[in-house]
């Protein structure tokens, strides 16, 4: 049996893909450096909701996610809170 092996490659775009869909974010970025994730993800919040323990869950959320779809370390999440939507 032949094993062949190769490159994988996965481009900031494709993990700042996955850590908007992550959080429902309407805009994020992404680099790898140093062998790990730095990540910044643009999000509206819900009014009223505490929001330093909202964006620590979204940053869990993010982390998990980008770690279990590209196998890399995520060293840094910022979150930049953009909007606060009322609840209706």
């Amino acid at each position: 049996m032949t094993t062949v092996r190769g490159t994988t490659t996965v481009t900031d775009r494709a993990i700042a893909r996955i850590a908007a869909h992550a959080t429902g974010g309407s805009a994020a970025m992404a680099t790898v450096e140093r062998g790990g994730v730095l990540a910044w993800v643009a999000v509206a919040m819900p009014y009223p909701v505490p929001i330093g323990p909202a964006a620590d869950r979204m940053r869990q959320e993010i982390a998990t996610r980008v770690r279990q779809m590209t196998g890399l370390p995520v060293h840094q999440v910022d979150i930049e809170v953009t909007e606060l939507e009322p609840d209706r």
